[in-house]
């Protein structure tokens, strides 16, 4: 279920364009913010559709996965045409992506729910990282 909804977070900014990035300027927002509002959204279909499944793991996958997002989602912003696959995120990332999200997932439902502690940490310090890249590209 993670791995559809991986690319989404690899492209957080893709389909707001260039008016979007315009918008988030204006906004009195710090970036972490705007990036924690934007992963809300992610994590809140990501824990829908893995709760019938396990949500503990679908939480801690879709955590990391948004975690490593961040980097192609700002550091290596693109934008996306609609309905096409014409753009993506680099290839690298994506594996690395996949790699760390069915990682974390298999921990927490094999280790310990505890595992979820470390997703969350890497969520946190990507997050308010990337934020501060959010202001500095604004």
């Amino acid at each position: 279920v993670l791995l559809a909804l991986s690319t989404n977070a690899l492209s957080l900014f893709g389909l707001d364009g260039r008016g979007g990035m315009t918008r988030y300027r204006l906004l009195p927002l710090p970036g972490w913010q705007i990036l924690a509002a934007k992963d809300a959204a992610f994590l809140g279909v990501a824990v829908i559709l893995t709760a019938p499944l396990s949500p503990a793991a679908g939480l801690g996958g879709a955590l990391v996965a948004l975690a490593i997002g961040h980097y192609d989602s700002v550091a290596r912003w693109h934008g996306e045409v609609r309905w096409r696959f014409s753009t993506s995120a680099s290839l690298q990332g994506s594996i690395v992506q996949i790699v760390a999200m069915i990682a974390s997932g298999a921990a927490v439902v094999n280790f310990s729910r505890f595992v979820l502690l470390p997703c969350i940490a890497a969520y946190a310090v990507s997050t308010w990282w990337f934020g501060r890249e959010v202001d500095r590209v604004r």
